[in-house]
């Protein structure tokens, strides 16, 4: 409002307005004059006025219509309107505050009186623009606080702590599926939602704050929703105090932390799972005969198993201080370069290798080496698995055979191998039986007959292709193969050398023990490597190879350009079966349900994982909407036939599920997170709607 004050009169009568222009004039007041009231409608409009003296008998519409349309315009509706006239009566009075006016001034009258009430209209009309002002600005205030709110997403309480009151905002209790009307404000409603385990913990961290035994007051803890489930809250709070230092009202702030505390429980499960499985591994990889080491990819040992002590004559703390090329002699450091280059450019998963090794006490021996490559959850090369068996008496042998027939003669009668020699058609034409072979009643070669007339025929046919190998190329062939011997299985390793151009050799040694050693090995291997990709529990995927999973066949689908589906599924009201009929009744409900759903799957690529508590994921490559919906039938038919009785359930009176389904074709602009996500929020969805449903994202 300007500082001079506007003041428009609207009379036609000369007297009258010649009076109230010189009473306004004289107190410093603007005035302009309208004789009509349309002229003093328009001037209104076109500059708006701090004050209307308003006639009520003027020459074309009276005061009242005036006063009427200048209450209907929002440039006019809130000038103060004072009536003038002659009109005494009570009627008249009463209709010109009905329609808007502010005072009535009789005719004839005081100039004391016109300015005393033009004065108090006027001051009136300055503080409702003040209060105006002031009111737009807390508005502006309360839009910034509710949009930051708002943007955390976070609740807000405000506890009186003498009256008891607590205020809770509508963030706060729709987090928890209330409206605003269904959540008391006060403290007991607060307190009737936490979960039973975190009731007391959370009271006495209230209690230390309020009674200032420590200085902040910030608590995690559970409050149960409006559909019986749990939510993980983080809860900050900030006193206010009084001069006597006793608290008087807490403000504070809820955030919702379920997903946080979901994913901290997933990752323990991930780690206890790790610990079980190297804990298994650790058992096969300290008992096993076999010297073993696990050596880093940049050929530092970092572990080792008793036999490999025993072998190199060191304590374990001296052989991790040492790296693999440290034990090998230096003249065969190099011989399996080009195969650890193959290795590491993942055309052969490892490879066996005969070298030459150094003891500490610089004894040589010559050890039998396979190399395997073991990778990260990435795919990256880890660390190796090297396993070393000790070959020096073999080796002395061949290397004894070597020098002359008389010494050759000498050996053979002292080896334990049996040793044949063949012609190039496979006749047998001298045998020596070994100490190691003995014991067997029946060997089956015989002199000046040939090995397909003794030998099963594929073994035969094997054995021929070696002699004819040895005779062409001048080098010693060297095959392993199983035989029934006495009715008993055996493990053998043949090594065949050539005598001239028309005979070999033929040593043969029975390698069942050292086989036996290798099963066991690889079925540890297998046992560890199945610990690790499957849930304990449920006995199907676990979530970790659920992500390896995920990610190969994404890259796969995404070069073949053809669908992937998913499908995370969730048992509804789990908790409440868990908490009714005990956590050994969830488990098994647990296992029956991912079997459940195991059956329902056909096709070799695809995979049911338990994604994480109550939670299975399905994977289906090659898969589209219609197919994966399809399944999302036959799962929930499945998990109808099971019958599983639940009678706390909300939306029958078994277990149900509900089911998010997401399907796209891989492409370099998403990711399989993405694809997670999606199915995440339609499964979220499902559960809205009413649970026991699927639900597919668009």
């Amino acid at each position: 409002m300007s500082i001079l004050n506007h003041i428009l009169i609207v009379d036609d009568t000369p007297a009258d307005l010649n009076l109230l222009i010189k009473i306004l004039s004289s107190c410093g007041y603007h005035t302009r004059i309208a004789p009509t009231g349309k002229l003093a409608i328009e001037s209104a409009k076109v500059s708006p006025p701090d004050l209307i003296m308003l006639d009520i008998k003027l020459p074309d519409i009276d005061g009242y219509s005036v006063c009427q349309q200048l209450k209907l315009d929002e440039k006019t509706f809130h000038i103060p309107i004072v009536f003038l006239s002659a009109l005494d009566g009570v009627f008249n009075k009463v209709k010109a505050f009905e329609v808007g006016g502010a005072d009535y001034v009789t005719k004839p009258y005081e100039s004391e009186e016109v300015l005393a009430r033009i004065k108090f209209h006027l001051a009136h009309q300055k503080l409702l623009y003040q209060l105006e002002t002031q009111n737009r600005q807390l508005l502006q205030q309360e839009e910034r606080w509710q949009l930051l709110l708002k943007g955390t997403g976070d609740g807000i309480f405000d506890w009186n702590i003498k009256t008891g009151e607590a205020f809770k905002s509508i963030t706060l209790k729709a987090m928890l599926g209330y409206t605003d009307e269904e959540m008391k404000n006060d403290l007991e409603a607060w307190k009737n939602l936490l979960h039973s385990e975190d009731c007391e913990r959370v009271l006495t961290a209230l209690n230390d704050y309020l009674t200032r035994k420590v200085s902040s007051f910030k608590v995690e803890y559970r409050l149960r929703c409006k559909d019986g489930s749990y939510k993980w809250i983080l809860a900050r709070g900030q006193a206010v105090w009084a001069e006597d230092n006793t608290p008087l009202r807490m403000i504070g702030f809820h955030q919702d932390i379920s997903e946080r505390k979901k994913n901290e429980l997933i990752n323990q499960q991930m780690t206890d799972d790790l610990r079980r499985s190297e804990a298994k591994f650790r058992g096969a990889f300290d008992t096993i005969t076999a010297g073993m080491c696990l050596v880093s990819i940049l050929g530092k040992i970092i572990d080792v198993n008793a036999a490999l002590c025993q072998m190199f004559e060191y304590d374990s703390a001296e052989l991790l201080s040492l790296h693999l090329s440290d034990l090998i002699f230096v003249d065969d450091q190099t011989l399996d370069d080009q195969l650890a280059q193959q290795m590491f450019r993942g055309e052969i998963p490892g490879y066996q290798i005969e070298k030459r090794f150094l003891t500490q006490s610089n004894q040589i021996i010559w050890g039998l080496m396979n190399i395997s490559l073991m990778y990260d959850q990435k795919n990256s090369p880890h660390y190796l698995i090297v396993h070393i068996v000790d070959i020096s008496d073999r080796k002395k042998i061949e290397a004894a055979l070597c020098k002359n027939i008389t010494t050759q003669r000498a050996i053979l009668k002292a080896i334990p191998d049996l040793m044949i020699r063949l012609d190039r058609n496979g006749i047998c034409k001298s045998i020596g039986l070994g100490k190691s072979l003995q014991k067997f009643s029946r060997i089956p070669y015989i002199l000046q007959q040939s090995i397909y007339q003794t030998l099963p025929p594929r073994l035969a046919e094997q054995q021929m292709y070696y002699i004819c190998q040895a005779l062409t190329t001048n080098e010693r062939q060297i095959y392993e193969y199983s035989l029934e011997v006495d009715g008993e299985l055996h493990y053998q390793e043949a090594r065949v050398v050539k005598l001239d151009d028309h005979e070999v050799l033929m040593m043969i040694r029975d390698i069942s023990d050292r086989k036996q050693s290798e099963i066991k090995l690889q079925q540890a291997n297998f046992t560890l490597e199945k610990l690790a990709h499957t849930d304990g529990l449920t006995q199907i995927a676990n979530r970790r190879y659920f992500d390896d999973y995920l990610i190969k066949e994404w890259q796969r689908l995404r070069r073949e350009k053809q669908y992937l589906s998913l499908i995370l599924l969730d048992i509804d009201y789990f908790k409440f079966y868990n908490d009714f009929y005990g956590h050994q009744s969830g488990d098994k409900s647990l296992i029956s349900i991912a079997q459940a759903i195991k059956k329902t799957l056909k096709r070799p690529a695809d995979l049911v994982a338990r994604y994480g508590g109550e939670e299975f994921v399905v994977v289906l490559p090659n898969t589209n909407q219609k197919g994966v919906i399809n399944i999302a039938q036959q799962i929930q038919q499945m998990i109808r036939t099971l019958a599983i009785v639940h009678q706390k359930s909300q939306v029958s009176n078994i277990i149900t599920l509900s089911q998010g389904i997401a399907c796209t074709i891989p492409n370099s602009k998403t990711s399989p997170a993405q694809l997670i996500a999606q199915a995440d929020k339609v499964l979220y969805t499902a559960k809205q709607q009413g649970r026991n449903r699927y639900i597919v994202s668009s």
